[in-house]
């Protein structure tokens, strides 16, 4: 579970990008993040991560505060997929795979079988194994997102946080990866969070969707017919477009 209290997040007291944010987050589901560009969704889920100091207030995971974690805490507790896209000649997706392994492997890096393993059946649930060999470089942005996921799933964290992970890819493989990501909460029992603009997919995927507003989250089942009209006034009304 995960617990946001009395939360204000950005880069400046003086100009949070969210305040007075509460929510409980249930573990084992899918959360999709919704809400108009500049809304802060990114802030959120960076502060929810701890790649963000709470400018007050705080975030839980299982009654542990994530602003107290050491890195090696965070690292066993969290994976988190940003927007970035890693382009480093002679990188193999194997290799970037591989290091999120990095909490298991101690201070050599060396694999065990169990890490290799881990690896490719990250590969393997990304539908990323042909990729194995190639270089990071040489491969697509949606396919370069594929293997960010994979390596997060290879971290075998509970929590896993991605800002949006289907922001690169074409309309299959966005429902592709909804449903990769709903399995890892099915099968698996991991809390995946993600930012998204695709709001239908996150309706029928999601096990509860945040709309993310500036002063505040709200929090519903992606049926709720509240939700709906939150999301109409956030996206249409120009009131609510910051």
């Amino acid at each position: 579970m995960i617990s946001i209290s009395n939360l204000s997040a950005g880069y400046s007291r003086h100009a949070p990008v969210l305040s007075g944010v509460d929510a409980v987050l249930p573990s084992g589901a899918l959360i999709a993040m919704v809400g108009c560009n500049g809304s802060g969704k990114s802030t959120l889920l960076r502060t929810i991560a701890g790649l963000l100091h709470p400018l007050s207030g705080s975030v839980s995971y299982d009654g542990k505060q994530v602003g107290t974690a050491s890195p090696a805490e965070l690292a066993r507790m969290r994976a988190f997929v940003g927007t970035q896209k890693i382009r480093v000649p002679g990188l193999t997706c194997h290799n970037l795979v591989a290091m999120g392994r990095a909490p298991y492997t101690g201070w050599a890096g060396s694999l065990s079988d169990d890490d290799e393993k881990a690896v490719g059946l990250a590969l393997e649930a990304t539908g990323m194994e042909k990729f194995r060999d190639r270089d990071m470089d040489s491969i697509s942005d949606g396919e370069c997102q594929m293997i960010a996921i994979a390596r997060a799933i290879a971290q075998d964290t509970p929590v896993i946080l991605l800002d949006e992970p289907t922001a690169f890819l074409d309309f299959p493989n966005r429902r592709r990866t909804a449903a990769l990501l709903k399995s890892l909460t099915c099968d698996n029992g991991r809390t995946v969070i993600y930012s998204t603009h695709d709001i239908e997919l996150a309706a029928e995927y999601s096990d509860l969707l945040l709309l993310v507003r500036r002063n505040g989250i709200f929090v519903s089942a992606p049926s709720s017919a509240e939700m709906k009209a939150e999301i109409s006034a956030a996206f249409f009304n120009t009131g609510h477009s910051r």
